[in-house]
């Protein structure tokens, strides 16, 4: 039986830019397949280590903030969620 969740999953292979809070710059990734809820990411390990990102297909000028699902090795499976209310977080510009 098919998941239904791997029915919206486009395949993309698309290269994007994680940033991490409290992490200064941004980290290469590959975007492996998205849909409207969220995203299969591939990225070197260590990049892969926060509960919670922003990811940009576009050098920053729109984010998806996205938490983190599953990991396995190198890649990851996120969900697309609101930006958490920060007080005095005033947002990441490169």
């Amino acid at each position: 039986m098919l998941e239904p969740r791997a029915l919206t999953d486009i395949p993309i292979d698309r290269l994007a830019l994680l940033h991490f809070q409290g992490l200064q710059g941004v980290h290469p990734c590959v975007v492996k397949s998205l849909s409207a809820e969220g995203a299969c990411l591939e990225a070197a390990q260590y990049y892969l280590f926060a509960d919670e990102f922003e990811l940009s297909f576009d050098g920053f000028r729109t984010t998806l903030w996205c938490r983190m699902v599953w990991r396995n090795r190198h890649a990851c499976g996120v969900k697309f969620v609101a930006r958490r209310a920060e007080t005095g977080y005033s947002g990441w510009m490169p």
